[in-house]
């Protein structure tokens, strides 16, 4: 099961990066509006950015929901200080959205995934992965 988690875990943290910056892989932290850069150079990534969690994936029961992760620059998510990560959340998919994810945070342990439900999850961001990558300059 680990390597299905860390494969699913990896592609739709590529999605969120990939999702939340333009053509060329430049967007802006979802909290502290400061730049981002999300790019593959030489076949190799390069990137100031994590898939941020609002409410910590530690709640599986929206680990991988989209409105609870987004671009955010790597310092700011690794110092576990949110500057204006709410109030840019909610301007990005609204007040009851926002409030929705933050009733499930204590909903630690009411999701278990299996094996099947990474493989599946993994499956459904290569091909989201791939679709944007279309899209891309790089």
């Amino acid at each position: 099961v680990l390597m299905s988690k860390a494969v699913a875990e990896q592609l739709f943290s590529r999605y969120i990066k990939l999702r939340d910056t333009n053509s060329y892989g430049h967007g802006f932290c979802i909290d502290t509006g400061k730049p981002i850069f999300h790019y593959m150079k030489d076949g190799k990534w390069c990137s100031n950015t994590d898939a941020g969690h609002w409410i910590t994936r530690e709640v599986k029961t929206i680990m991988f929901n989209e409105n609870n992760c987004h671009a955010q620059l790597s310092s700011a998510n690794r110092s576990m200080v949110f500057t204006n990560y709410r109030e840019n959340l909610i301007e990005k998919i609204g007040l009851e959205e926002v409030e929705w994810l933050e009733s499930k945070k204590y909903e630690w342990g009411s999701k278990t995934y299996f094996e099947l439900d990474y493989e599946a999850i993994a499956e459904e961001y290569r091909v989201k992965v791939d679709k944007l990558l279309k899209n891309k300059m790089f």
